[in-house]
Formats: structure tokens, sequence, C-alpha cells
């Protein structure tokens, strides 16, 4: 008896691997699509690269989008990012809520956290984060910061599809307002740029996350104690499983 117990608990718990490895890649890929270039580009001498995080500055410099030709919203851009930094939380506090898990559950969390330092703009003070041209982005990231501070508050109300569609829907505008300003960039600089490889990491992250959306619940089992089934013999019963 007790060795079926013990093989069911074994079955029960292995398949939680499958959650387990794509969400501990989560900031991986998040970390990779913020600090890998989006454009690149090499003639002669010139080398110019632009990330996530320093794009959207030089964006706002452009002649078409300072004379409104182009509009340019900043916080598009980088609404993948916010939207992964929230996903994060949401995995930290919904999903590894087990004891073996605790370290994880917070190093997920301080690492979703940590994203939103890149997102501020250079050389930043806290005079020109109130400055006209960076108020909404200022406000932006403070809902964000406010959010993943009450994230054990808000989790419990949300779903990996609902996730799945708010990351769809954020690269969606993102890859919009990217491929809108690259002609602008080409003209002004006078180069020929390329896609790098942050866009693809940016897709890469959300694959993974309508990955963990479509997981059964029963393969989640990180919410429950592994233990469970072999220091109650009486659980089968409960569950109404026979062996």
């Amino acid at each position: 008896m007790d060795s079926q117990l013990t093989t069911r608990n074994h079955q029960n718990t292995n398949p939680s691997l499958y959650f387990l490895i794509p969400l501990l890649l989560l900031p991986v890929t998040t970390i990779l699509s913020l600090w890998l270039p989006w454009l690149t580009t090499r003639q002669g001498d010139v080398s110019l690269r632009f990330n996530l995080f320093l794009l959207p500055e030089f964006v706002r410099l452009l002649p078409a989008v300072r004379t409104g030709q182009v509009a340019f919203h900043r916080i598009w851009l980088i609404a993948p990012t916010i939207a992964m930094i929230l996903t994060m939380s949401f995995a930290a506090w919904h999903a590894l809520t087990d004891t073996p898990y605790r370290f994880w559950r917070y190093t997920l969390w301080i690492i979703a956290g940590s994203q939103l330092y890149p997102l501020l703009p250079p050389t930043w003070t806290p005079m020109t984060l109130f400055a006209p041209g960076n108020r909404p982005l200022t406000g932006w990231l403070s809902v964000t910061a406010l959010l993943w501070l009450t994230v054990p508050y808000w989790s419990r109300h949300l779903s990996w599809p609902a996730l799945a569609i708010l990351n769809g829907v954020a690269l969606l505008f993102a890859f919009g307002q990217f491929f809108r300003v690259m002609p602008a960039l080409q003209q002004l600089y006078a180069h020929s740029f390329r896609v790098g490889w942050g866009p693809f990491w940016l897709a890469f992250t959300w694959l993974i996350v309508i990955f963990l959306s479509l997981q059964p619940r029963d393969r989640s089992g990180l919410t429950r104690s592994p233990g469970r089934r072999a220091k109650n013999p009486d659980y089968a019963k409960e569950r109404g499983e026979h062996g």
C-alpha cells in the first residue's frame, strides 16, 4: 500500500518539472530581449546598436517624431517588458507557493522588479522623471512598481491565459511601433539597419507564456506539498482514488 502511494505521489509531482523549467526561463529570455540589440548596423568604421531601453530615447529625437509626422508612444515600445514584469510577479506568487520553491519565488519576484530600472530614462534624476516629456513614462512605471509590490493581493484574480493575451497585445503594439520608426532611423543615420536578436527573444518569451497557459492544472503541482499523499494514507480515499 505504501509503495503504491509513493509511486502515485512520484507520478503526480514529476510533471511539475514541465511547468517549473519554462517558468524559470522567463527571466532569462526577458533580460535577453531587453539588453540584446534590436537594431544593428555596421558600415566601415561606424557601428550602431540600439537595445530596447535605449531605442526610445533615440527615436524621440527623430525629426519626423518631433514634428508629429510619425506617431510614437514610448510606452508602447516597452509595454512587453512591463507585461512580463507582471507575468513573472504573478508566477512567483501564484505558482511557486510550496515550501521547496520559496527560494525560487523570491528570486523570480526580485528579478521581475529589477527590470524596472533599465526602463528609466538614461542619466535620470528625480527632477527629470517629472519633466513634461517623462511624465507618462514615470506614471506607467509607478503603476507597474505598485502592482509588483502588491502582487500577493491581485495574483489570485488572474490566470495564465489572461496573461498570455496581455503579453500578446503588448507584443503587437511594440512590434507595430518598432517597424513604424525603423525607416525614420535609417533615413536619419543614412544606414541600412538590420533587426537584432532582441525582438526574437521577446517573441520567444511570449511563446513560453503561451506554453505555460496551455498546461493542465494537474501539471502545475507546484502549489501542493509533494509529500501529502505519503504522510496521509487517507488522502487518496478523500480524493476518490482507489489503488
